[in-house]
């Protein structure tokens, strides 16, 4: 987690939750948790672009395709929860296949205690939200990636929502 994230000024980014792993102690060992899934396949902390602050979360492809797990998602509101308390800008690379219905390790039921999705919407007029898809978007990565007032898309980006009938 210490390398430079380059849309921030140099050696201004702090990293928030760096050492989280994914929920899934009941299904695998420690140590392949810990291996297989650093900072829950999410990124994220404050820094400064061009001398002024921002949040900044970005789902890491690398970790079980960018999925969202129950730590993610704890980090991810604890970033929202701060950027609406401190009226900062968020930035959000949202590469990333949704949920995550593997992590074992909770009492939530289905998942729906997230309140990631609620948390981003209050945002919505209160502060600036950016978000850029280069790749995969599916899911919700998708559904927050909506919310954003400009999203920035590569041509290899790929965006999508699904449902069940």
């Amino acid at each position: 987690m210490t390398r430079r994230l380059a849309a921030f000024d140099d050696g201004s980014f702090t990293a928030f939750g760096a050492l989280a792993i994914a929920a899934q102690r009941r299904r695998r060992s420690l140590d392949d948790v810990i291996v297989s899934t650093p900072a829950d396949g999410m990124v994220t902390g404050t820094g400064t672009a061009n001398g002024e602050p921002c949040v900044a979360m970005s789902y890491d492809y690398t970790v079980l395709a960018g999925t969202q797990g129950h730590q993610n998602h704890r980090k991810t509101d604890r970033m929202l929860l701060l950027a609406e308390r401190r009226g900062l800008p968020v930035v959000l690379l949202a590469e990333g296949g949704g949920g995550r219905p593997g992590d074992t390790d909770t009492t939530a039921v289905a998942g729906l205690d997230v309140t990631t999705f609620h948390r981003m919407g209050r945002l919505s007029g209160l502060v600036p939200l950016v978000g850029i898809a280069s790749g995969r978007c599916f899911a919700g990565n998708a559904a927050l990636l909506g919310f954003c007032d400009v999203v920035i898309a590569t041509p290899e980006a790929t965006i999508g929502m699904g449902a069940r009938r």
